[in-house]
């Protein structure tokens, strides 16, 4: 995960949709063993556009978000999938 998080040469939607995918389809504990050095918490509190998301499983994502305590920098308000950000918003997982 180290090396998809720091390879400038994978495109940004590619990486971001990986993120996703790992998010959905991976156990609680293997996604915070994947996040070695916080690459994971780290890639997605500085991805603006992380939650723009076609269909979201919210709570699965918002749990996730608690447990590796992402914590957004910037969000990209128009592309961001509404009922993710108000969740975001309702559960503070950004930056104050």
């Amino acid at each position: 995960m180290v090396y998809l998080t720091a390879n400038n040469e994978i495109e940004g939607k590619k990486k971001k949709d990986y993120m996703v995918y790992t998010l959905y389809y991976s156990d609680l504990k293997d996604i915070k063993d994947m996040n070695i050095e916080n690459c994971i918490t780290t890639y997605i509190s500085s991805n603006e556009n992380f939650l723009d998301i076609d269909n979201p499983d919210i709570d699965k994502i918002i749990d996730i978000f608690i447990s590796l305590e992402v914590n957004f920098i910037n969000i990209n308000y128009s592309t961001a999938n509404k009922d993710l950000l108000g969740k975001v918003y309702k559960k503070k997982t950004f930056m104050n």
